[in-house]
């Protein structure tokens, strides 16, 4: 009874690995002639930039100097009522944001 069993179940994890294996996405290399995705569609390797630290890349905006980019925040008109939404509060970030918005 116990070899059956453990036979059958043998067999039927082999058969769903064996199914499993076909839903498999091939691997592809970016000079085997696959199709580039949509996105990069319009800039070929050599035109696509690479951009290996996102602070300091030439078209970065740094914090410090957005006012100045961009100038001041004007003051809202009397009566503006500014809204928050937020999905849900589990996290200790989004808690104190919380807090912040409701200060």
């Amino acid at each position: 009874m116990n070899t059956r069993l453990l036979t059958a179940v043998s067999v039927g994890l082999v058969a769903m690995l064996l199914l499993l294996g076909g839903c498999a996405v091939p691997a592809t290399t970016p000079g085997d002639g696959a199709a580039p995705a949509a996105d990069d569609a319009s800039a070929s390797a050599a035109e696509r930039e690479v951009i290996t630290d996102t602070d300091t890349y030439a078209g970065a905006v740094i914090y410090a100097d957005i006012e100045g980019l961009l100038g001041a925040i004007p003051q809202p008109a009397d009566g503006t009522t500014l809204g928050f939404v937020a999905k849900a509060y589990e996290n200790e970030f989004w808690r104190a944001v919380k807090d912040g918005v409701e200060a």
